[in-house]
C-alpha cells in the first residue's frame, strides 16, 4: 500500500508541475524542429548551384550518404539526448535532492514511509516516464521526417534507435536520482551528471573503451537511423551493463537512505 502511495505522490508531483510539461514540450520541439532544420539545410545546399552535389557533401559530413528521413530522426534524437538531457536534469533538481533541503522528506517519513517506500517510487516513475517520452518523441520525429523528406524510412531501425535512446535517458535519470538523493544537492548533482555525461564518452573513446557502456547506447542510437550497422555483442553488452548500473544506483541510494537519520532540530533538517 505504501509503495502505491509513493507512486501516486511522485506522479502527482511530476505531472501537476511544469516538470512534466517542460520535458514534453522540449522533447517534442526537438522531434519536429530538427527535421525542419535539416530540410532547410538540404534546400539551401541544393540551391548553391554548383556542379558538386552540395547536399550530398553536407549529408556525408554527418555520416549519412544523402539527405533522407533518417537524418531527420538522427538530428532529433541527438538533440533529445544532449540538450534534452540538460533540460530534464534542470527540471528534476527539486525531485533529486530538493525534498531534503525543503524538509518535506520528513512528511513521508512521519507518515510511515520506509526508505524503500520512499526511494523505489522515484526509481520507477521518473525513468519509466522519461522512457515513454523519449520513445514517443523519436517516433514523432520519424513521422515528421517522412512528411518532409518523403521516400522510405526503416521503421524497425527508428524503433530500435528510440529504444536505445530511451534506455540511455533512463540511465541519466537514475544517476541523477542517486546523486541528488544521497547528497541532498539537486543543483550540483544536475551539473555533475551533465558534465560527466558529456566528458566520459570522449575520455572512454580516447582510451579505446567506448564499447560495453551506457554511452555506447547513445552512439548506436544515433547511427541506426542513417543505416549504420550495429555490433550485436556491443549492443547486448551495453544494454546489460546499463541495466545493472541502474540497479546498482537504486541499491546505493536505498543503502544511504537507510543509513540516514533525520535530525528535526534547528532551522534545517539534517539528513
Amino acid at each position: 500500500m505504501h509503495i502505491k502511495a509513493g507512486l501516486k505522490k511522485e506522479y502527482l508531483l511530476f505531472s501537476r508541475t511544469f516538470k512534466l510539461w517542460g520535458i514534453l514540450i522540449a522533447f517534442m520541439a526537438f522531434a519536429i524542429v530538427d527535421p525542419l532544420l535539416f530540410k532547410a539545410l538540404e534546400v539551401f545546399a541544393e540551391s548553391m548551384g554548383s556542379d558538386v552535389n552540395a547536399g550530398e557533401l553536407v549529408a556525408q559530413s554527418m555520416g549519412a550518404v544523402e539527405f533522407s528521413a533518417g537524418i531527420g530522426v538522427m538530428g532529433a534524437l541527438s538533440d533529445i539526448t544532449a540538450s534534452g538531457s540538460l533540460i530534464m536534469l534542470l527540471l528534476m533538481m527539486a525531485t533529486a535532492g530538493g525534498e531534503q533541503k525543503k524538509r518535506s522528506v520528513i512528511i513521508p517519513s512521519c507518515a510511515g514511509l520506509t526508505p524503500m517506500n520512499y526511494t523505489l517510487p522515484k526509481f520507477i516513475i521518473y525513468p519509466v516516464l522519461i522512457i515513454i517520452i523519449t520513445f514517443g518523441a523519436t517516433l514523432i520525429s520519424g513521422v515528421a521526417s517522412i512528411l518532409l523528406f518523403g521516400g522510405q524510412l526503416d521503421w524497425l531501425a527508428v524503433v530500435g534507435a528510440a529504444g536505445l535512446g530511451a534506455l540511455y535517458m533512463a540511465f541519466i535519470v537514475t544517476a541523477m536520482l542517486m546523486m541528488g538523493i544521497c547528497t541532498g544537492r539537486g543543483g550540483i548533482s544536475a551539473a555533475v551528471i551533465y558534465v560527466l555525461s558529456s566528458l566520459l564518452p570522449i575520455i572512454l573513446s580516447g582510451f579505446k573503451a567506448d564499447r560495453y557502456n551506457p554511452f555506447a547506447l547513445k552512439t548506436m542510437a544515433l547511427g541506426v537511423p542513417i543505416g549504420e550497422e550495429i555490433d550485436n555483442l556491443n549492443l547486448i553488452g551495453s544494454i546489460a551493463i546499463t541495466v545493472i548500473l541502474m540497479l546498482i544506483f537504486f541499491f546505493v541510494t536505498l543503502f544511504v537512505q537507510n543509513a540516514k537519520k533525520i535530525d528535526n532540530e534547528g532551522n534545517e533538517a539534517a539528513l
